[in-house]
Order: structure tokens, then C-alpha cells, then sequence
């Protein structure tokens, strides 16, 4: 089976070099691939030979807010580690006197939304 090529998809020799996205495999500019314009992304000629059909993904219900909640523990944790890391001396005043940036708190206020809006939604079903 081959994947079928969607319509902003291409089959061209690369400009640039790049890694196929199902693979990993590195591929120098002149070598050809297939473009993914709406991935903005390339796969091998040869994975699209090889590919196979994924299976069906099972949607689990979980707690509203848990994916949004591990968002901002992920980031959070990556800025301790990196200014840890880059200051091992100062870096617990620079995280106590500094915020985390605005894209790691709209995870937190997104988590927090998303959870008290489940709790409302419960107890007005009921």
C-alpha cells in the first residue's frame, strides 16, 4: 500500500536538505521526496513505497484540562532545567524573583478553564 498524495503534496528533488517525518531518515537537498505542504514536512520516496495503513486510535475519555495541565508542567519544568542548567549558582533567585513567560502561563489558564468549566458542566447535568 502507498500513502496517497494529498493535494498540497509533491513529489519533487529537495531544495533543501530535511529528515522524512515517518522515518527520521535524512535526506540532502537533490534527493527526491515527497513535500507535505500543509506539514511543511518530507517523506521518503521509499517509506511512501512501505507505508502501511496506521491503526485506528482509541479516544479514551479523560479529565477535561489534563493535557493542557501537562502542557504547562512540561514547559515550566524545561525553563527550571534551562536556567538551572545555564546559571547553577543563581538560577534559583532568577526563577524566585522572575515569571514564567506568557505562553507557559496561557497553558496553566487554559488547564485552569478548561477544568472549571468540566466541574460546572457536571453539576448542572445532574
Amino acid at each position: 500500500m502507498t500513502l496517497e498524495l494529498g493535494p498540497d503534496d509533491k513529489r519533487m528533488k529537495l531544495r533543501y536538505a530535511g529528515s522524512c517525518r515517518l522515518c527520521g531518515r535524512a535526506h540532502g537537498a537533490g534527493a527526491e521526496a515527497i513535500y507535505e505542504r500543509a506539514r511543511k514536512a518530507i517523506r521518503c520516496v521509499e517509506c511512501d513505497k512501505t507505508a502501511v495503513e496506521a491503526p485506528p486510535v482509541e479516544v479514551v475519555g479523560g479529565e477535561a484540562g489534563a493535557s493542557a495541565r501537562r502542557e504547562y508542567e512540561r514547559r515550566r519544568d524545561a525553563r527550571e532545567q534551562r536556567i538551572r542548567g545555564e546559571h547553577p549558582k543563581l538560577g534559583g533567585l532568577i526563577l524566585a524573583l522572575s515569571d514564567d513567560p506568557q505562553s507557559t502561563k496561557a497553558w496553566e489558564r487554559g488547564a485552569v478553564g478548561e477544568e472549571l468549566m468540566a466541574k460546572r458542566t457536571s453539576t448542572t447535568s445532574r
